[in-house]
Formats: structure tokens, C-alpha cells, sequence
């Protein structure tokens, strides 16, 4: 007795530990069974929905003119229309499905039987009324002859039976005998111009260096767009970035300051209260702008006005109160004041008063100018004897240096050997060779000057013999014999009054040869 206990045991606890999924239990040879774990209760239509769920089919309890069986169900060559299961259960237990412990809690579809309920084996009965039941398993089939009924391929691969196996056609961004396996696109470098890969499940994703955008990062950001360029700055945008061309006095990369004799001036685009914008003028390696002159405060304002438009704060600060009573007495001392009441007074170059000098309180959120004085570099970064200065020099990134070049340079560095030829100065096909700050012609026969620009007159002083004659054609001279002079007018005349009648009856003109010497 205590054996079969054990035996009995054993048989419920495989039962149990493989009833968390799909359980094969028979075939015949065509089709494939398998009781496979449902939700609900167990009526005909839920172990429909089971069997598909789980890319199955749903078999019929007997063959086509089964009452049970409809177009809603497979034919897989079951026969116990009145017996469901029975094929099944004498292939796995040589009995009935009542004494078929792996057929246990397992329901079969039957159409139109006891209002929707499928039949299963259940506690000893066979054919129980499933709606009664809930969470028990659906009996599904695969058809053995078509490989890719259940779906083998993952991840949108498309299957194709090939008999006794199958192969899947997969993704570009899935590989494996399944399409399981994720391709990391990432060793394929497809993101350009400095961009990061990311590979992800069936993708990848590029991050962007700054000034390209797109998914593979090819396409260039136009910098130009948001105007980055100050004070009348010209933006020419490139691949991955952009450039200024400053105009006037302005310079920096983004032609931020104005440099005008010793001084250079930052207009701020932000605004800031007094004490911060002195703080952030420091950071840069300046000052708020003191403005000592007339001439500064109306150079700073024009200034304002090409910019901005707005108030901005000078480095100048009051640094008591000048408040009175009605009647113009002094304020008493003996007064308490809430702590830092009252505020100091702080000035501005005022828009609303043409940029005259007015007073605010400090902590007003105002545009602000910033001030540096021009000095020598450190190390002369200037290239051909070029001398270099710099402002803005106590920042990060806020330094300006630039370069005084000697005549003949040009450059940001002075690195440019000016090309005096290339605007072709010399004349009459004068060869022009480029100097430092210079450069000189090589004229032809019959020219000469700076730029031979001057005719010589070949025959002054005359090279022919006493009474011969000197012609002067530009680039070279004839002598003629005094008695050919005659003969060769005569001729002349008469090669002229040729070439018109030529000219006239529009013919080849047909020149006689020249005279013998």
C-alpha cells in the first residue's frame, strides 16, 4: 500500500510541476498533442482561445460528421465524437480518459455541446461540463507537417516550411536560426561626423556632436539661424559649425567686442543686477566700464543703439542716500532702517534719456557693459614680425587676442604674405613678380616704367643707317633703304587699293611677294 501511495504521489507532482505551460502528450503521426494551461472557465470557447494563444490548434472531437466538430476546429484524425479524447487517452494510458492520470483536469473542445461548455476529464469522470471548471488545461494539437505552425520566428521574421525543418527569413536588425539574436548595428559606424553610437533591441541611436543633426548625424545644423553673430557680425554657416565676419572694430568669434583704442567693451545680451554683472565683468578679465569722458559715454551709446536699444549699467555706484523731507530737511539719523534699506544707487547709461547717465537701484535686472584695457600678450603668438596684444584675458574662453601685422602680412596671426600681384599691376604682358610689400615688372621689348605703362619709341635715337628709313611697330623697328622708299610707297598704294577692291567683291585677298633686297 505504502508503494503505491509513493507511485501515486509521484504521478500528481509531475503533473503539477509541468502544468505551467505546454505539456506534449501524443501524436499520430501527423499532428502533435499537447495540454496546454487555460485561464477562466474552461468552455469550448476558451479553450479555442488557448490553443491560438499559445499557436496552436484547436482540435475537433471527431472526424467531420462529428456533431460536436464545426469549421471552428481542426480536423487532426480524432474519431471519439461521442468518446472525446478516447484516441488520445488509449495511446497514453491504454484506457479511457477517466483512468488517464495525464489527461487529468484536461477539456477538448465541443461545439454547440452544454450551452458553450468543452468536456474533460476530471476527478474520475470523463466528459465533465467544463463551465463548472475554471483554470484547467485546453487540449491543442500542432500540425507535425507544417513547421512553421507555431510561429518559430521572432521578431517580424517571416517563416518558410521546407518539409522537414524550416528556415526564417529575418530583419536587417535580427539574425539567429529564430531572428533572435539583436545585430549590433553600432560596428557598422553609421553615425557620422563625430557622432556616438547606441546600439538598441532591432535599432541603434546616434548622439550628435554639437553642430550636426539627424538620425545618422549627416545633416548640418544651420548655426546661422538663431543670428549668432553681434554687433553687425555676418554669419556664414559650414559643416558642423559657422563663422563671423565682424565688421568695424568688432571682433571674437562671435564678433562680441569692441575694440577702440586701448579699450575693449562687451555689450551683454542678458541682464543682470549691478553686483552680478560686476562679478560676471570680473570673471572675464575686466570691469563694469567706468565711462570718464564725454566722448566714451557718447561712443558707448552709439554703441547701445546699434545693439540692444536698452538701459545698461556702468561701473559707477552711489554710496549713501539722498533722500529728504517735504520740506527739504535733511533725514534724521535717529531713524531704524530694515536691514540693507536703503538700497544703494547704482547708474546706468539711460535709453529713455538718450543715454545720459541716470541712477536705479542696484538690484534692477539691467543690460550691463564690460571693460577690459589692451595690453601685450604674454608670448607673441603673431607670426612675421607681427605684435600682439589682448584683452579679456582673466576667463576661460573669454580671451581675445589679436595680432598688428607688418606691412605686406595679413591674417589672424599675421601668417598671410599679401600678394601684390594678384591684382595684376603690371601692363602690356609685364611680368609682375611678388616681394614682401612690394613687388616689381618685367616689361617686354618696347615697354617700360614701375607698371610698363610706357610706350619706348624704338626709333628715337634712331639704330638705322644715315637716310634709311625707322619704323617703330611697338615690340620691334624696320630699316628701309632710301631707294626702295619710293618703290615701296608706290607699291603700298597700289596693295591698298587691292585689298579695297577685294574688300568690295568680298574675295580672298592674293598679296604679290615682297620686293628682292
Amino acid at each position: 500500500m505504502g508503494l503505491r501511495c509513493a507511485a501515486l504521489f509521484m504521478i500528481v507532482l509531475c503533473s503539477v510541476t509541468s502544468a505551467r505551460g505546454q505539456v506534449p502528450l501524443t501524436s499520430n503521426g501527423a499532428w502533435e498533442y499537447f495540454k496546454v494551461q487555460a485561464s477562466g472557465p474552461m468552455t469550448s470557447a476558451n479553450v479555442k482561445a488557448t490553443c491560438e494563444g499559445a499557436g496552436f490548434a484547436t482540435p475537433c472531437p471527431g472526424d467531420a460528421e462529428c456533431d460536436y466538430s464545426s469549421p471552428a476546429c481542426a480536423q487532426t484524425g480524432l474519431t471519439g465524437c461521442i468518446h472525446p479524447m478516447e484516441d488520445i487517452s488509449q495511446e497514453l494510458c491504454s484506457n479511457n480518459p477517466r483512468y488517464c492520470p495525464e489527461l487529468e483536469g484536461v477539456y477538448t473542445f465541443m461545439a454547440g455541446w452544454s450551452e458553450g461548455a468543452a468536456c474533460g476529464a476530471e476527478r474520475g469522470s470523463w466528459c465533465t461540463v467544463g463551465t463548472g471548471y475554471s483554470d484547467r488545461f485546453a487540449l491543442c494539437a500542432r500540425d507535425l507537417s507544417d513547421q512553421c505552425a507555431q510561429n518559430p520566428c521572432q521578431n517580424g521574421g517571416t517563416c518558410t516550411d521546407t518539409g522537414e525543418t524550416y528556415t526564417c527569413d529575418c530583419w536587417a536588425a535580427w539574425t539567429g536560426d529564430n531572428c533572435e539574436t539583436d545585430v549590433d548595428e553600432c560596428q557598422q559606424t553609421p553615425c557620422q561626423n563625430g557622432g556616438t553610437c547606441t546600439n538598441t533591441p532591432g535599432s541603434y541611436s546616434c548622439s550628435c556632436a554639437d553642430g550636426w543633426t539627424g538620425t545618422n548625424c549627416g545633416e548640418d545644423v544651420n548655426e546661422c539661424a538663431n543670428s549668432p553673430c553681434e554687433n553687425g557680425g555676418t554669419c556664414t554657416n559650414t559643416d558642423g559649425g559657422y563663422s563671423c565676419a565682424c565688421s568695424g572694430s568688432a571682433i571674437g568669434r562671435n564678433c562680441e567686442s569692441i575694440i577702440n583704442g586701448d579699450s575693449c567693451y562687451r555689450l551683454s545680451t542678458d541682464t543682470k543686477t549691478f553686483s552680478d554683472a560686476d562679478a560676471f565683468c570680473k570673471t572675464l578679465g575686466g570691469y563694469l566700464t567706468k565711462v570718464t569722458t564725454l566722448a566714451e559715454q557718447e561712443y558707448l551709446g552709439q554703441l547701445v543703439r546699434q545693439g540692444t536699444a536698452v538701459s545698461h549699467w556702468i561701473g559707477l555706484q552711489g554710496t549713501g542716500t539722498s533722500f529728504e523731507y517735504a520740506d527739504a530737511s535733511a533725514i534724521s539719523s535717529e531713524l531704524r532702517w530694515m536691514p540693507d534699506k536703503p538700497e544703494d544707487l547704482c547708474v546706468m547709461l539711460a535709453q529713455a534719456g538718450n543715454y545720459d547717465l541716470n541712477a536705479a537701484f542696484c538690484s534692477k535686472l539691467r543690460n550691463y557693459i564690460c571693460e577690459s584695457d589692451v595690453s601685450a600678450c604674454g608670448t607673441n603668438s603673431c607670426q612675421n614680425g607681427g605684435t600682439c596684444t589682448t584683452c579679456f584675458s582673466g576667463g576661460v574662453g573669454s580671451a581675445h587676442t589679436f595680432c598688428d601685422c607688418l606691412p605686406g602680412y595679413s591674417g589672424d596671426q599675421c601668417e598671410t604674405d599679401i600678394d601684390e600681384c594678384s591684382s595684376a599691376p603690371c601692363q602690356n604682358q609685364g611680368t609682375c613678380t611678388e616681394g614682401v610689400n612690394t613687388y616689381s615688372c618685367s616689361c617686354p621689348t618696347g615697354f617700360d616704367g614701375d607698371n610698363c605703362e610706357i610706350d619706348v619709341d624704338l626709333c628715337n635715337p634712331d639704330p638705322c643707317p644715315v637716310n634709311w628709313r625707322c619704323d617703330d611697330f611697338t615690340y620691334y623697328f624696320t630699316c628701309t633703304k632710301p631707294e626702295l622708299q619710293a618703290d615701296l610707297k608706290i607699291r603700298g598704294d597700289i596693295l591698298k587699293r587691292f585689298r579695297n577692291l577685294c574688300n568690295t567683291l568680298r574675295q580672298p585677298i592674293l598679296l604679290p611677294p615682297p620686293p628682292p633686297e
